[in-house]
């Protein structure tokens, strides 16, 4: 059975993540990675497959993100966090 990611259209790093992350929260995050020898250096979804056999993404990723957030930020707020 294969594995399909569930990254939109565009490629993103999940250092590119955690900077919009940041950047919604104000806050300005270190990310620290630890490579071994021969590693990718960059990690990121590989959306071919999920291309393949699902329709267009209707939400950018920055977009969706950023509702993720501010839907975790409401709930703490009301208290049921």
């Amino acid at each position: 059975m294969p594995i399909i990611n569930r990254g939109g259209h565009e490629a993103v790093p999940a250092q590119d993540m955690c900077a919009l992350f940041g950047e919604i929260l104000g806050l300005t995050p270190e990310v620290t990675a630890n490579y071994p020898e021969r590693s990718q250096k960059r990690v990121e979804a590989d959306n071919k497959r999920r291309m393949a056999i699902t329709n267009p993404c209707k939400v950018h990723w920055r977009d969706g993100l950023g509702e993720m957030a501010e839907a975790h930020r409401a709930r703490e707020m009301s208290g049921a966090g």
